[in-house]
């Protein structure tokens, strides 16, 4: 029986084959078709015919700082979007200095890193005007305050990287159901079985995550602190995060 990387390889040079510009176009047709049926009946993605073939999406990295107050918090957020979306984040504190965060990587593929950094653009506006329009209570002392202001933040990334990852997976979901079991061949207008959207979203993460682990692999982890449940702050950025504007598409070419 083949190995799966057996059957990689076959599907790419059946694929090469149906590019070669020297062969008929009906032959060609033939060798994608099967190409194609034997994707789907084994799982296995474009992105893995890519790799055999030597051919891969670059991963990247956007560096994004935390300015201002709540840097620490404002990196709790940024990394749950992230996560939300298929990338992975580093978190790098400033030299000297081991309670805050001054800026974070996000790495994954272009476009996920893109959306990423869009949405927390979104989020991370709505987060710091609304942390410092939510009416504390006068009687709070200092400390009161900012432990108020610091679970506010804490859990609104909660939840809007938890109504972020509903979209994802709702998305995937429909992708699902509209491409499989069937895709049309654009040569022939042909339908033919399509591999999962789920498999290609699964590939592409196991990527950056060996990229991940490759390049960074070293690095402690970062542990969040996250908000107490029972405190005034933490209840009231829950509700912000409920009703927080976080676009309502999902997948984004994964």
């Amino acid at each position: 029986m083949a190995t799966q990387q057996e059957r990689v390889d076959k599907i790419a040079k059946l694929i090469a084959k149906a590019h070669d510009p020297a062969i008929a176009e009906a032959e060609a047709e033939t060798y994608l078709s099967h190409a194609i049926k034997l994707m789907a009946r084994h799982s296995i993605t474009q992105d893995m015919i890519d790799r055999a073939r030597g051919v891969r999406s670059d991963i990247t990295e956007l560096r994004i700082t935390m300015p201002g107050p709540l840097g620490e918090e404002r990196a709790l957020l940024c990394s749950f979007i992230a996560a939300a979306v298929h990338c992975r984040t580093v978190l790098l504190k400033p030299k000297g200095k081991m309670l805050n965060v001054d800026s974070v990587i996000v790495i994954g593929m272009p476009r996920h890193v893109q959306r990423a950094a869009e949405l927390f653009e979104l989020l991370g506006r709505q987060a710091q005007h609304g942390v410092l329009t939510e009416p504390v209570p006068k009687w709070f002392s200092e400390y009161q305050r900012d432990r108020f202001r610091s679970n506010w933040v804490k859990q609104f990334a909660v939840i809007t990287a938890r109504r972020l990852a509903d979209i994802e997976a709702r998305a995937v979901a429909e992708h699902v159901r509209e491409t499989t079991p069937h895709f049309r061949a654009p040569a022939s207008g042909l339908l033919y079985p399509a591999p999962s959207a789920v498999l290609v979203v699964r590939d592409t993460e196991n990527r950056v995550r060996d990229y991940y682990q490759e390049k960074y692999g070293n690095v402690s982890p970062h542990d969040h602190e996250l908000a107490d449940a029972g405190d005034l702050g933490t209840m009231r950025g829950s509700t912000a995060g409920l009703h927080a504007d976080i676009g309502l598409t999902g997948l984004e070419g994964s």
